[in-house]
């Protein structure tokens, strides 16, 4: 065809050869979703392959925090399935206590209280909002690009004081269309004033950028108030929010007790802290069953969060939408956080010279301390949405997803979020088409690709921190 250059079979070859060289993960990805496309209906193939892509970002937040440990301070905690398990069981409890009244635990057996009622809708549309005020933050940095700092500063204040303002005045009331009327108002007057404020102590230009910030979070929660889907679906939302903060919080506070008192003492030596992580695993699930008992958790899903959405002949299930929007917004917070903070440039640069980062006068051991404690906290979530999407967690939950997480971080590259996030995309996407292709090669699939990948590229997808 006239305009339209041919490309000869050699020049194909050299371009898939430059695919698989600069662009593996992206080369993996055609690898295992081309093949499936072809073997099944087109209908199937997006049910599964958005499953596969919920189940991916699921693995990833858990598998996200043992290789931020790793790629830093070089340590195989293999106690990080025990992490997730004490995540789950937190968050298990919360969703029951809190939507039920009974609370799942044997020396609150007799305990019933009432649920959750408005409150939890409140919670919902403050997380919802705070949630929307963040990533438009980070959008109107982008919008901003190099303009002068002031008017950045003023932007990211204006932004957040109006989500802020606006959100604590709707939690305050019962949600109703005036209610929500006011916390737009006092939102775009607070922005305003902070704005204002912040150009006023700052170089920059007018408050042209603040002004989507101002409007956007309070208009978000205006349009939750009125709604009824968005309604119902911020309710359940506020209902998960105390299980992922506790879950969070708690699970932290485990992990920094673990690296002081289990892996400090074996920082260099690779087959010491094998051995004592594995031990304090097994005493961690001991302890949990002493507090749970040995028996299954229920974890019921969030009723908005039930069933699937049908689009003609694709059915898609609402709980791993979900789950691959929070794992997304997960992957873009750590992206931000290794990319465009000096927390993420001390860390990149300690992956790559720990010696140097401690000659210019950084405490490493404290940036350890805080990579282990995040870790933990993202195992704690990780467990909190697996648990949700299995309905139950049972204390083998952790050392069973293990096996996931080690196949996941090596295919990815040691230490390599990006490379993290890909290979758990591909895992979850491969389970799901050998379970409706293959049933019974689904139990090795992934063993199987770890070993391909490590044929093809020994150090993994993506080797290194980015």
């Amino acid at each position: 065809m006239h305009g339209v250059s041919r490309l000869s079979p050699r020049a194909w070859y050299g371009r898939c050869r430059q695919l698989l060289a600069g662009h593996p993960h992206y080369a993996l990805l055609l690898v295992v979703t081309l093949p499936a496309l072809l073997a099944m209906p087109g209908s199937t193939w997006v049910t599964l392959t958005v499953a596969g892509l919920g189940m991916g970002t699921m693995l990833f937040v858990m598998a996200s925090g043992m290789t931020l440990t790793f790629g830093l301070m070089s340590v195989l905690n293999l106690g990080h399935g025990a992490l997730i398990t004490v995540g789950a069981f937190i968050g298990a409890t919360l969703v029951t206590g809190l939507a039920t009244g009974h609370w799942p635990l044997p020396a609150l057996s007799s305990l019933v209280t009432a649920t959750g009622g408005p409150w939890l809708w409140r919670i919902g549309a403050l997380s919802l909002g705070l949630l929307a005020a963040a990533v438009l933050h980070a959008g109107v940095f982008r919008l901003a690009g190099e303009r002068a700092q002031g008017e950045r500063a003023a932007a990211a204040a204006g932004s957040s004081a109006a989500g802020l303002a606006a959100l604590a005045t709707q939690a305050l009331v019962a949600g109703t269309w005036a209610s929500a009327g006011t916390a737009l108002a006092v939102g775009v007057a607070a922005g305003l004033a902070v704005a204002a404020a912040m150009r006023g102590r700052q170089a920059g230009s007018g408050l042209a950028w603040p002004v989507p910030g101002l409007v956007a979070p309070p208009l978000a929660i205006a349009l939750l108030a009125w709604l009824r889907p968005a309604h119902a679906f911020t309710a359940d939302f506020g209902l998960m929010v105390p299980a992922f903060l506790a879950a969070i919080v708690l699970v932290a506070a485990v992990g920094y007790v673990f690296e002081r008192l289990i892996i400090r003492p074996v920082y260099g030596n690779h087959l010491k802290q094998i051995m004592v992580t594995v031990g304090a695993a097994i005493i961690i699930g001991e302890i949990v069953q002493a507090i749970w008992g040995p028996g299954q958790v229920p974890m019921s899903r969030p009723d908005t969060l039930q069933g699937g959405i049908s689009l003609g002949t694709v059915s898609i299930e609402s709980y791993r939408l979900f789950a691959g929007l929070m794992g997304l917004l997960v992957y873009w917070g750590l992206q931000r956080l290794i990319r465009g903070t000096r927390l993420g440039l001390l860390i990149r640069a300690g992956v790559e010279d720990r010696e140097m980062v401690q000659a210019l006068g950084y405490r490493i051991e404290a940036l350890f301390i805080a990579v282990f404690v995040g870790g933990a906290a993202l195992a704690g979530l990780g467990g909190v949405m697996w648990g949700l999407y299995q309905s139950f967690v049972t204390v083998s939950l952790g050392p069973e997803m293990l096996v996931l997480i080690i196949i996941v971080i090596i295919i990815g590259g040691l230490g390599s979020i990006t490379g993290c996030f890909y290979a758990a995309l591909v895992v979850g996407l491969l389970n799901n088409y050998t379970i409706y292709l293959f049933p019974k090669v689904a139990l090795f699939s992934s063993i199987g690709l770890m070993v391909l990948v490590l044929l093809w590229r020994p150090q993994g997808l993506i080797p290194t921190m980015r």
